[in-house]
């Protein structure tokens, strides 16, 4: 599988992240725990079982990337708490234009003209998606605006620096680093909180931790590591159109017209993206080349 399917695979995944929090129902602090104590303990049993050592060290600039790594999620989820999905949505998915600015400064990616476009069309499709979402800015709106605001420039930040070390570890150790501080910040939550998960949130948790931290991460490392950080991140809004189709088959949401056509967007930019792949020399001047209306 190509870097490119495989950022793809994982972000069609990430799409079932939305339905496993509605589903898990627990307060933020003990689905965080889930999120990133599952990843953990399914690495050292794999690690047990293939008796592969872990390259853990003390990596100062990967500890910190896996502290910034837990702050990102509580607020990510701390954020829909506060505000609509219309508002959390938007928001966070300012994230891979953060990603194209931190790789521009630390990675040295280039911004091109191309880039440019993408993100545009791909965060315009999103705009769109969500413009029959209710959007408000109320007190606890603009805090929860707030919180996933920092969690989409946290996220981008972890993720450039994954991609700097991407190098130096393989997928398994920088899925372990992820994890580690926030399994175990989070771990007194899960006592402390009432009530107790049920059997069914446990299995759902563990489902979730599996599945989204673990599972989808085996294959967007290795993605990274092979590719711009800038493009796997606009490949990854595939994510939203995953929800969309996940939204449609479990929760019998409709397809409404601006749905169809923010989706369309954003699998236009991927399809481009790919084109782009396979050097077929896609620019910004090509691709204006093919408007009907001519400006003199």
């Amino acid at each position: 599988m190509s870097s490119f399917y495989k950022i793809l695979f994982a972000a069609s995944l990430w799409g079932f992240a939305g339905p496993f929090i509605k589903w898990i129902n627990l307060q933020p602090t003990s689905t965080v725990f889930f999120r990133f104590s599952i990843p953990l303990l399914a690495i050292l049993i794999q690690s047990f079982i293939t008796q592969r050592r872990i390259k853990f060290r003390a990596d100062k600039t990967l500890l910190f990337a896996s502290f910034t790594d837990s702050i990102r999620m509580f607020t990510f989820l701390l954020g829909f708490t506060y505000t609509s999905i219309g508002n959390a949505v938007i928001v966070f998915y300012t994230w891979p234009i953060f990603v194209m600015i931190f790789s521009s400064f630390i990675l040295k990616e280039k911004i091109n003209q191309l880039k440019l476009l993408m993100i545009s069309l791909s965060f315009v499709g999103i705009l769109i998606i969500f413009s029959q979402k209710s959007i408000s800015y109320s007190t606890s709106d603009l805090l929860g605006m707030l919180a996933v605001l920092i969690s989409a420039i946290l996220n981008a930040f972890c993720i450039v620096i994954y991609k700097t070390k991407s190098t130096e570890y393989d997928r398994t150790d920088i899925i372990f680093y992820q994890n580690f501080m926030g399994a175990f910040l989070f771990l007194p939550f899960i006592f402390i909180n009432r009530p107790f998960p049920s059997m069914e949130q446990t299995f759902l948790g563990i489902g979730y931790g599996f599945l989204i931290g673990y599972f989808c991460y085996l294959f967007f490392f290795p993605a990274l590591k092979e590719m711009n950080a800038s493009i796997a991140s606009i490949l990854a809004y595939v994510e939203v159109v995953s929800a969309v189709i996940i939204g449609i088959l479990f929760f019998n949401e409709s397809l409404s017209l601006q749905t169809l056509i923010g989706g369309l967007l954003i699998i236009s930019s991927v399809i481009i993206i790919k084109l782009n792949e396979y050097r077929e020399g896609i620019t910004l001047t090509k691709i204006l080349s093919y408007w009907p209306f001519k400006v003199k």
